[in-house]
């Protein structure tokens, strides 16, 4: 049977196989981080929980999302291949349209994490947030707009929205990882005044460094994946298609780890409110027992120093 199948197609249909194997890898990912997150936060004393509830239902809220998703990406990638169901009626079947909202939701709430974090961290500077928020609404009104071809089944004005919705998205995510970043590196560079020298000064100022190197891995991978995907999502030809499936299947798996990710460090007391606990204990000689708590941040330090203290909740 396989021998009747163009070369080009029957390399789509791999490609396709391909994607729900990696899915289902990504999905095994993200189940281990919300049950060892979510183990962690049931034994963790009632004054540690404070803060980190917010993250574990947003962990697997988007657990869900994404496995919902891929279930019913599946169930169609069987029918396309197996010939039931021709691809382009399978774009305006009404469940096909659930497994895009799930993808946009997703998309929604990673963004939202990321600049309410971005919050937190500038909240003495809000004016600093004014461009993300205002693009991060645009991917909200966008991203519903793509939807609405879909629903009317007028597939010829979706391509253009789903692009600058793609496009926005990674603006956004972008943008707030480097304005997070900035910030954290600039406390780092303060901390490296203050701290007295030693091994364990040297050991904080690395673990800022490793906070930024997170946020920025993170967000690259989903960028670059985000910036082609969108390029090639209205595809001419079999070769295009191909292309789109994987950076298809790349984003909307970066899309879920990011944010996954990131509150993976939260739940497992690595995030930067650890940093915050280590400064404060070489500035003050106090310690503190047990795991840090969630994520923190402060605004300044005397009249002119920032540091690190108000606390994400």
């Amino acid at each position: 049977m396989a021998s009747n199948i163009p070369p080009p197609v029957l390399f789509l249909f791999r490609s396709l196989h391909a994607e729900m194997n990696i899915s289902l890898i990504v999905i095994g990912i993200q189940l281990f981080m919300c049950i060892y997150g979510q183990i962690l936060f049931t034994e963790s004393p009632d004054p540690l929980r404070r803060g980190r509830l917010p993250y574990i239902v947003v962990s697997w809220t988007i657990f869900l999302l994404f496995t919902l998703g891929q279930t019913i990406n599946s169930h169609f990638v069987f029918n396309i291949v197996s010939g039931i169901v021709p691809l382009e009626e399978a774009k305006q079947d009404a469940l096909m349209i659930t497994g895009t909202v799930t993808v946009v939701a997703i998309q929604w709430v990673g963004d939202g994490l990321l600049l309410y974090r971005a919050y937190i961290i500038w909240s003495d500077k809000l004016w600093v947030l004014v461009l993300p928020l205002l693009t991060y609404l645009a991917t909200i009104i966008i991203g519903i707009l793509q939807l609405i071809p879909q629903v009317t089944k007028d597939p010829s004005g979706s391509p253009k929205f789903t692009s600058a919705w793609i496009y926005l998205s990674v603006a956004v995510n972008a943008s707030i990882t480097a304005l997070i970043s900035f910030r954290l590196l600039m406390a780092r560079r303060y901390f490296s005044r203050v701290l007295p020298s030693g091994p364990q000064s040297t050991l904080d100022l690395k673990l800022y460094r490793g906070v930024v190197a997170i946020l920025v891995e993170s967000a690259m991978p989903l960028s670059f994946s985000g910036i082609v995907f969108a390029a090639v999502y209205d595809p001419k030809n079999v070769e295009q298609q191909i292309v789109k499936t994987t950076f298809l299947c790349l984003y909307f798996s970066f899309s879920a780890l990011a944010p996954q990710m990131i509150i993976f460090r939260v739940t497992t007391g690595r995030s930067t409110s650890s940093l915050r606990h280590k400064a404060s204990d070489s500035l003050e000689s106090q310690s503190y027992g047990g795991p840090p708590e969630s994520l923190a941040f402060a605004h300044t330090v005397g009249e002119h120093e920032p540091k690190l203290e108000s606390r994400l909740q």
